[in-house]
């Protein structure tokens, strides 16, 4: 009987050709007199176990998501932001870059903050200074894009949360109200690398950076390359 048999997910006959293979030995030793030891018995079912697991890793493909910065909508401008926390000395670090839509640079910026409770808190805060210091320099149609998903996914929801960073999400939505259009989009790290880096090196250097139409030189490059084609 023909029985398949389940390897890491990949189904295989494997158990009707074993006993194929087994009853040739079989017919061998009754008919040619030929002996089969337990050994070589053994030896045979160890290698075509082997040579299933060979089958699973060349059969067997990994997804990888592919991500990269995408440009916003026309008469659009596309924020994005991310936040750094060093839970050591209690700082943290926002990171912010606004490209237009075909990806030129408009502003980066780095800010510091001390004397944060949490990184829950530091998403939640962050969010609410960025949205107040872009209606300041007159954008009025942006997108908001981060890989904060707990924060992005609150301010999407129309229900009011009751969680410890509501009040935080209760502010950005008032402001979001002064601009003509602001949308939160979530995104992944692949797609944010350009903020992570302005986190991750001025929380480093432990300085603020302004900058209006470049970004610092370490993330000059991936800036580059994300400009669309």
């Amino acid at each position: 009987m023909c029985k398949r048999i389940r390897n890491n997910g990949i189904c295989v006959y494997g158990v009707f050709e074993i006993k194929g293979d087994l009853a040739v030995g079989r017919n061998q030793l009754l008919h040619e007199g030929k002996n089969i030891t337990a050994s070589e018995t053994a030896n045979f079912i160890r290698n075509y176990l082997e040579e299933i697991d060979g089958i699973n890793e060349r059969t067997t493909v990994k997804q990888v998501l592919q991500v990269s910065w995408k440009a916003p909508n026309e008469q659009f401008v596309k924020i994005n932001f991310d936040v750094a926390f060093c839970k050591q000395n209690n700082k943290s670090c926002l990171g912010i870059i606004i490209r237009d839509t075909i990806g030129r640079v408009l502003f980066s910026k780095s800010i510091l903050y001390g004397n944060i409770p949490s990184p829950f808190a530091v998403e939640a805060l962050a969010c609410f200074q960025m949205i107040k210091m872009e209606l300041h320099v007159g954008l009025t149609r942006v997108e908001i894009e981060g890989d904060t998903l707990s924060v992005i996914r609150k301010l999407q929801s129309e229900g009011i949360d009751r969680s410890v960073i509501g009040a935080h999400i209760l502010n950005i939505r008032a402001i979001c109200e002064r601009y003509q259009v602001c949308v939160f989009k979530h995104t992944l790290r692949q797609a944010n690398e350009v903020a992570h880096l302005l986190v991750v090196e001025r929380l480093k250097r432990d300085e603020e950076i302004y900058l209006i139409g470049e970004v610092p030189f370490y993330a000059k490059e991936v800036a580059k390359e994300e400009i669309p084609t």
